[in-house]
């Protein structure tokens, strides 16, 4: 008799192909959790949760928070991946939340048997805990949505020294979610939680040294800042350090060093630094002129190119096209389609 696994894989095969391969495990993980075959779901999930995708941490925690499939609930375990799943900033995560309350009857109560030991453990002081209920409040996810609720366990999570929570409590200040838009509050907690590691911190300090939004104006400090975020492989901080070198704002301008950032931003699937390596590579600006790899970086860049990124992508496309054979065109693609972005 074929494995639970097996049968589930060919159930799913054809929807894994239309959904494309680097969701088929997500997507079986989760069909695996709504049918009850838990060790399935955990095997599927847990790559992808581990590399940061928070909607399958959200599924993990509720197998280990309800003991589906183990001896018993385990809180700590579900703590952790509950975590992983807010740091994420994936929205996949909330959104799988809302998922799982429409596909079975007890999802409520599943998120709430999380929710009251979490409760219980953010107001003995554990900040992670701290963490996670202000992600949840203000999610909704086994509480009403509470967002001032949440905002408040949010900051006494990062008043702890929780990076993640300071980097939330910052964005919130800095769009005026929740509290009032506070350009100077945003880049304290940027700073609290820069100082702490952050990268995504350091990568927003640096956007607001360069812009002068709550600080002074300083290209130095945001170059510093965005130095420390990309040397951690954060690709919007690569980004932003390689567009400083290109502009000559803050360091010396260096076009070799810009396309050596944007380059490694673009290996991780960053839409915009792949159109700005296609451009150089076209130009023959900080790289050799290259038009086979311009438009390699040019298809996968445009992919996923939203707003002014569509206009430079076709006319990106317009001037390197005519320079490659029909031949070369198909093979650049085929290589395109079997790439893999690199992790940082």
């Amino acid at each position: 008799m074929a494995s639970p696994a097996r049968l589930l894989r060919a159930c799913l095969a054809l929807f894994a192909l239309s959904a494309g391969a680097a969701r088929a495990d997500y997507m079986i993980g989760f069909e695996a959790f709504r049918i009850e075959e838990y060790a399935v779901a955990v095997n599927e999930l847990r790559p992808d949760a581990e590399a940061g995708d928070g909607g399958g941490a959200i599924v993990l925690a509720l197998i280990y928070a309800n003991g589906y499939g183990r001896p018993a609930p385990d809180m700590p375990t579900a703590l952790h991946w509950l975590e992983m799943g807010a740091r994420s900033g994936d929205a996949a995560a909330a959104s799988v939340g809302g998922a799982l309350l429409g596909i079975r009857r007890n999802a409520t109560r599943e998120f709430e048997s999380a929710l009251a030991w979490i409760t219980d453990a953010a107001d003995r002081g554990n900040a992670s805990a701290q963490f996670v209920l202000g992600w949840m409040k203000t999610n909704a996810l086994g509480t009403p949505r509470d967002v001032a609720g949440g905002l408040a366990w949010t900051r006494r999570a990062a008043e702890s020294g929780h990076v993640d929570a300071a980097y939330r409590l910052a964005s919130a200040y800095l769009e005026g979610r929740g509290v009032p838009r506070d350009d100077r509050e945003a880049a304290v907690w940027f700073a609290r939680g820069g100082e702490g590691g952050h990268a995504p911190s350091q990568a927003a300090l640096a956007l607001l040294y360069a812009a002068g939004r709550g600080v002074a104006a300083d290209p130095a400090q945001a170059a510093q800042w965005a130095r420390r975020a990309a040397e951690q492989g954060f690709a919007e901080g690569q980004y932003f350090l390689a567009g400083l070198y290109a502009n000559g704002v803050g360091v010396t301008k260096d076009d070799e060093l810009a396309f050596s950032w944007f380059y490694r931003a673009a290996e991780q699937n960053y839409g915009p630094a792949q159109l700005r390596v296609a451009q150089m590579f076209a130009g023959g600006v900080g790289a050799p002129q290259d038009y086979r790899e311009a438009y390699f970086w040019l298809i996968l860049g445009a992919i996923a190119s939203v707003g002014q990124d569509v206009a430079r992508a076709t006319s990106l496309r317009d001037q390197i096209m005519p320079k490659l054979t029909e031949q070369e065109q198909t093979a650049i693609e085929g290589r395109a389609l079997a790439w893999t972005p690199r992790k940082p």
